[in-house]
């Protein structure tokens, strides 16, 4: 009876671990979004960043904005950055005027290489958030 005791904890802390490796695997799985066969993590453990610095990207997108429309409001802009820092894809969010969507994805198409997001130390595909007013 003693050894069925002295075995139980064990056999708890075998299970614990078991289900605290699933629960890691789910929310690294959760962490990810899949783009045409490339996952970008959306969380990082360290963000990519523009060598110039992050006032550097909106103003680099302004210099580079070809629109003479009369919009103003605010955009979020979500750049897809690769593991090489390169700008792969670009989304906007809460945008619905078309001609200044595709102006602003040009512009973010001319940003520099960034430097890239880390996983464990190793560089991934990251998303970037830059909230922009127009």
């Amino acid at each position: 009876m003693n050894k069925i005791l002295l075995a139980l904890p064990v056999f708890a802390i075998l299970l614990f671990a078991n289900v605290q490796k699933c629960q890691a695997e789910n929310n690294d799985m959760f962490n990810k979004e899949i783009v045409a066969d490339t996952v970008y993590y959306q969380m990082v453990d360290e963000s990519p960043s523009y060598p110039a610095g992050p006032d550097a990207i909106i103003q680099t997108i302004k210099n580079n904005l070809e629109y003479s429309g009369d919009y103003k409001g605010r955009v979020i802009i979500q750049l897809k950055i690769t593991s090489d820092g390169v700008v792969r894809d670009v989304d906007l969010l809460r945008l619905t005027n078309e001609p200044l969507r595709q102006a602003l994805k040009k512009a973010c198409k001319k940003l520099d290489k960034f430097n890239p997001g880390k996983q464990g130390g190793v560089p991934v595909n990251a998303i970037l958030m830059v909230p922009f007013a127009i």
